[in-house]
Parts: structure tokens; C-alpha cells; sequence
């Protein structure tokens, strides 16, 4: 129970710790054990790490409730079925590479979390993640996930929900705090209480009308809205300070850049192109970058010209083509 580091190749070694309610090291798994359960083992404080096995079916622990490592699942092409039901504490998810993953059971709900990273699985929920907070959230081509809800407050160093099934959910209705966004290929993207972005923002190729995050008031990286087929709103009324670039381009049917009404400062340039015939930046005081402004559509060039004149576009050049 006690050993730094515990390998498995067989059940036999399996069974020698499962009589154990708590491990102090770790375990590594071989890639000839076809099933694993975990017997009465309560707390595994290291790791847990399975790799490269086509052969594995099932991985349970009835009594597990905690684990302080991280737990590595990879390259587990039979895996079909996660069972944890008492399971609510651990350090890192780190699940990639489970083409058959279809059942994920964690009946009390996991509560604390570090780093969570799924990707590449064929779940189609992330039911029993009750948390509250967590530092890294990463999931990422799970073809068959149409629907994300989370309860998380804070992401404190950031987000990546990318190229999951075609017009995904993603709903975090308690969201206000969150390092680094990005969201690729996203149907849907409910965050009404966002109110601080520690990092940068990028929304890039997904398939939402309306991108509303009217309560966000700072960003401190830069704001990217790239490539969205079919965006046609956009909405960040209390936006008052970005401290990296603008960008928005190739949303085609983006006419109305929507409200930046309280948008002050742009530590960085702006760069937006597309066929917009419309925006509003009527508190804008300082951009410390380069401004480029291209339309396909007429675009009131003067608004951008007097506020060169004026000296709050900083970067020395200015370029504004309707």
C-alpha cells in the first residue's frame, strides 16, 4: 500500500492492492490487463496511468473517492465504459485517444479538479462534473458531445472547447471569471454572468447567430471573432477595456458590429474586415496600436478619421476602405 510506484501487468498484481483502502504511490498499468477494478481502494494519492492497451474494456473503482494524481487514460482503443460512482476528488483529468468511450458514470459528482482534459472519446455527456472552479478545461473532438452544460464560477488560466459534435451546446451560466478562451466549431455559447477575461478571447469557425457577453467588462489579452458562417449579432455593451488587439474578419453575415458602448481603451490595434455597415464605439479614448478598417459595404471612414486627428488612435497609421 505504500509503495512510490505500483505496476500492473496481470490481474494478479491488481489483486494484490485492491485489499488496500489507500495507496500512497501510483499505479502503471501494462497493456495486457483486460479489465480493472479497484476493489476497496478508497484513495489512490498518486497517479493512475493506463496507456496504449487495444484489449481493455472497463475501468471501475466502487469505493474510490479521491485521487491525487493525475488520471492518464491514453490510446485505449476498447475502452467502453468508466464506473466511479463515489468518485469526487481528483487532481487531473487527462483522458485522449478513446475512440469507444461511451459510458461515464460518476454518480456523487466529481467537485474538485485541477485540469480537465477529454478529447477524442466517444461520450455523448460530461454528466457528474459538478465544479465549482478548476484551472485548465480542455475538450476537444469528441464527435458525438452535443451538449455541454457546466456549472463553473472561475477558469483561472483558461478554456478550450474545440471541433466537438457539429452544432455543440456550451452552456456555463455561472461563468464570470476565466483566463483564456477559445471556442471552435460551437452551435451555441450561454455565459451571461462573464464579467473578467484574464487572457485573450477567440471565436473562430463556429456556427452561432448571436455572441452575447453584454456583462463582460475587461479583457486582457485580445478579443478574435474569425471565420463565423453564420454570426449575425454581437453584443459587449460593458466592454471597457481590451488590452490586445481587435479582430474580427470573414464573418459574412456579421452587418452590425453590434454595441462596444463603453469601450475606452485598446492596448492594442484593430483590425476588422468583413461586409459591416455598422458599429458603435462612442466611448473609445485610446487605442495604442494601428488601425485598419475594410468593408465591402459603405463604412463611415470619418468617425475613424477625426479620431485620428484627435490623436486617440497612438499607432501612426490608419487605413479605412469602404
Amino acid at each position: 500500500c505504500d509503495e512510490p510506484v505500483n505496476k500492473v501487468n496481470s490481474h494478479r498484481d491488481l489483486d494484490a492492492l485492491t485489499a488496500c483502502s489507500k495507496l500512497s504511490g501510483s499505479i502503471v498499468f501494462g497493456p495486457t490487463v483486460t479489465l480493472i477494478d479497484f476493489g476497496d481502494i478508497e484513495v489512490i494519492e498518486g497517479d493512475i496511468i493506463v496507456e496504449s492497451n487495444s484489449n481493455l474494456r472497463s475501468i471501475g473503482g466502487r469505493y474510490l473517492h479521491s485521487i491525487g494524481g493525475t488520471f492518464k487514460l491514453h490510446a485505449l482503443t476498447s475502452l467502453a465504459s468508466l464506473s466511479f460512482p463515489v468518485l469526487e476528488r481528483i487532481y487531473r483529468i487527462d483522458w485522449v485517444s478513446l475512440p469507444t468511450l461511451t459510458t461515464l458514470r460518476v454518480d456523487y459528482g466529481i467537485n474538485k479538479c485541477h485540469e480537465l482534459i477529454i478529447s477524442d472519446t466517444a461520450l455523448f455527456n460530461l454528466k457528474g462534473l459538478d465544479l465549482q472552479q478548476i484551472g485548465v478545461l480542455y475538450i476537444n473532438n469528441n464527435r458525438y458531445l452535443h451538449h455541454i452544460n457546466l456549472g463553473l464560477s472561475y477558469v483561472n488560466e483558461g478554456m478550450d472547447v474545440s471541433s466537438n459534435a457539429k452544432n455543440l451546446t456550451l452552456s456555463m451560466p455561472n461563468l464570470v471569471w476565466a483566463g483564456n478562451i477559445t471556442l471552435r466549431e460551437v452551435g451555441t455559447f450561454q455565459a451571461p454572468r462573464l464579467h473578467v477575461i484574464k487572457g485573450s478571447a477567440a471565436f473562430v469557425s463556429n456556427t452561432f447567430t448571436n455572441l452575447h457577453l453584454n456583462n463582460l467588462t475587461t479583457i486582457a489579452g485580445s478579443l478574435s471573432v474569425i471565420s463565423n458562417p453564420e454570426l449575425q449579432f454581437v453584443d459587449f455593451t460593458n466592454l471597457v477595456n481590451l488590452d490586445g488587439v481587435l479582430h474580427f474578419s470573414k464573418n459574412p453575415k456579421l452587418k452590425d458590429l453590434g454595441s462596444f458602448a463603453s469601450l475606452e481603451t485598446i492596448a492594442g490595434s484593430i483590425d476588422i474586415s468583413g461586409s459591416f455597415n455598422t458599429y458603435h464605439f462612442p466611448a473609445l479614448q485610446d487605442v495604442r496600436g494601428a488601425v485598419s478598417i475594410s468593408s465591402e459595404s459603405e463604412v463611415d471612414c470619418k468617425f475613424w478619421n477625426d479620431l485620428h486627428d484627435k490623436s486617440v488612435i497612438k499607432g501612426g497609421v490608419l487605413s479605412c476602405s469602404p
